[in-house]
C-alpha cells in the first residue's frame, strides 16, 4: 500500500440534517387565484429570499405560476443551518482517528509502546463513534449507514452512467466502506492486543494476521480517498473541507 493512502483516514461524508418546517404561504397561489393574478416564478422566489426565507419546495405549474410550500422562518432556519453542518464532534473524531491510525502505523518499528497505545486510542474512538450513533443528530445515526446490497449495486450502476443523484449524506457504497473501516480497526486493535499477552507473544500466525489486517485497512482507506475524489469532482468542490469548516456539499 502506498504511503499517501496510509497517511489519510476516513472522512465522514456528510448528510442533510432533520428539517424543522412550518407550512405557510405568501403571495397569490396557483390554486386560488386567476391566472391574471399570478406572479412570475423568478420574481416570486427573489421576493421570498429578500424576506429571509429559505425555500424548500418551489412548485412551478403551467403558466409559470409560483407557489411556495414549507418555508422556514426564525428558529427553524437556524436549526436547519445547524443540521446541515458536520457536527463538531464528528469532525474532531475524524481527525483524531486519522492521527491515531497514521501514528500507530508510522511508529510501529521504533516506538512500540506509542504504537500500541495509539492503536488502543483508535479502537476507543471507533467504540465512541458507534455509541454516538445512538444519540447523534439524525443523519449521523445508525439508520444513515446500512444499505441493502441491491441499493449498493444500483448506486454503483447509476454512478458509472453518471446518473447518480447528488446528496450530502452517506451514499450506499460509502456507508459500507465506513462500516468496514470501523470493523477493520477494531480487528487490528484486538489482534495487536492479543500479541502482547503471554499466550500469543511472538505467535507468527497472529503477527501475519495483524499485518494483513493493516494492509486491508490501507486498501479501505485508499478506496475511501477514491470516493472522496469522485465526490469532489461531482460536487465541483473540495469535499474534505467539510471536515474542517463543517460545510457539507452534495456529492
Amino acid at each position: 500500500m502506498s504511503h499517501p493512502a496510509l497517511f489519510l483516514s476516513r472522512a465522514a461524508v456528510a448528510a442533510f440534517g432533520a428539517l424543522s418546517l412550518s407550512t405557510a404561504f405568501a403571495g397569490p397561489q396557483c390554486t386560488n387565484q386567476p391566472q391574471s393574478a399570478w406572479i412570475d416564478a423568478g420574481k416570486f422566489q427573489m421576493e421570498l429570499k429578500a424576506q429571509g426565507y429559505e425555500i424548500n419546495k418551489f412548485k412551478i405549474t403551467s403558466g409559470q405560476c409560483g407557489e411556495r410550500q414549507n418555508r422556514q422562518t426564525g428558529n427553524a432556519m437556524s436549526a436547519t443551518a445547524d443540521a446541515e453542518r458536520v457536527p463538531l464532534a464528528i469532525r474532531l473524531f475524524h481527525w483524531a482517528l486519522a492521527a491515531a491510525f497514521i501514528g500507530a502505523w508510522a511508529l510501529e518499528a521504533d516506538w512500540r509502546a506509542a504504537h500500541e497505545w495509539l492503536g488502543y486510542a483508535a479502537a476507543a474512538l471507533v467504540v465512541w463513534r458507534l455509541a454516538y450513533a445512538w444519540r447523534a443528530p439524525a443523519d449521523w445515526r445508525w439508520r444513515a449507514l446500512p444499505h441493502s446490497p441491491r441499493k449498493v449495486l444500483r448506486h454503483a450502476a447509476q454512478l458509472a452512467r453518471g446518473r447518480a443523484e447528488l446528496a450530502a449524506g452517506y451514499n450506499p457504497i460509502a456507508a459500507w466502506n465506513v462500516l468496514a473501516m470501523f470493523a477493520m480497526l477494531l480487528a487490528i486493535a484486538a489482534s495487536g492486543w492479543a500479541l502482547t499477552t503471554d499466550r500469543y507473544w511472538g505467535d507468527q500466525t497472529l503477527q501475519a494476521l495483524h499485518a494483513a489486517l493493516v494492509n486491508l485497512m490501507g486498501w479501505l482507506v485508499g478506496f475511501h480517498l477514491l470516493g472522496v475524489t469522485v465526490g469532489s469532482l461531482r460536487a465541483r468542490g473540495f469535499l474534505p473541507r467539510s471536515m474542517l469548516d463543517g460545510r457539507r456539499l452534495p456529492h
